[in-house]
């Protein structure tokens, strides 16, 4: 199999998810075992199919974050076992820590750290809490002026905007009760029993 080239600052939002669930199987895990994870994930991500999912995973092999070792098990066909190096645990928490990769939004960039957010500075999602409250708020603005614009287009538009409205309401309600949350969460360091953190494989 030919593995795509890549350099880190490459590398999709999504792919430091993928990073950490790998990082969260310090024995290695294989490809079809974080397709799992992230089928049952509610918190949502750009559906990958297996060989898009694979695709990442070599790009992650490529830029030294993950190693990947062929394993054969008998007349089994092989598989690939991925496990987190020194590298890539450094690059997953310089990820959760420094907000923005690129041009993803913020709502994903959020969503894709509160996976792991026993590990994720607090400052961090605050600050992420605060600016997809405001990027809310505008869109909510938005949508109003549209539906006075619109007042005369129809009963199907008027439903279509309700609907809308009703779902950002909704996203701005649970935002602020995440930062209500996040607000009462022990300071690092004042808990028992700290979180795992994405470990690596001190072999790499």
């Amino acid at each position: 199999m030919t593995k795509p080239r890549c350099t880190a600052a490459q590398l999709p939002e999504h792919a430091y998810v993928i990073l950490g669930y790998v990082g969260l199987h310090p024995e290695g895990v294989h490809g079809y075992q974080i397709g799992r994870l992230l089928l049952g994930s509610p918190l949502g991500l750009p559906l990958l199919g297996l060989g898009q999912l694979y695709r990442v995973l070599h790009q992650l092999e490529a830029v030294g974050f993950v190693t990947g070792t062929i394993e054969v098990n008998g007349a089994a066909r092989a598989r690939y076992r991925f496990t987190l190096t020194r590298k890539g645990g450094t690059a997953f928490r310089q990820w959760l820590a420094g907000g923005s990769r690129g041009a993803a939004p913020i709502r994903d960039q959020l969503l894709n750290r509160l996976r792991f957010a026993d590990q994720v500075p607090p400052p961090t999602l605050r600050r992420l809490v605060a600016e997809a409250l405001k990027e809310c708020e505008g869109e909510l603005g938005d949508l109003e002026r549209e539906r006075k614009a619109q007042a005369t287009d129809g009963f199907v538009t008027s439903l279509h905007s309700l609907a809308l409205q009703a779902r950002l309401v909704a996203y701005q309600r649970w935002l602020s009760e995440v930062g209500e949350l996040l607000e009462s969460r022990p300071t690092a360091g004042a808990r028992k029993g700290e979180p795992r953190s994405v470990g690596s494989n001190p072999a790499n």
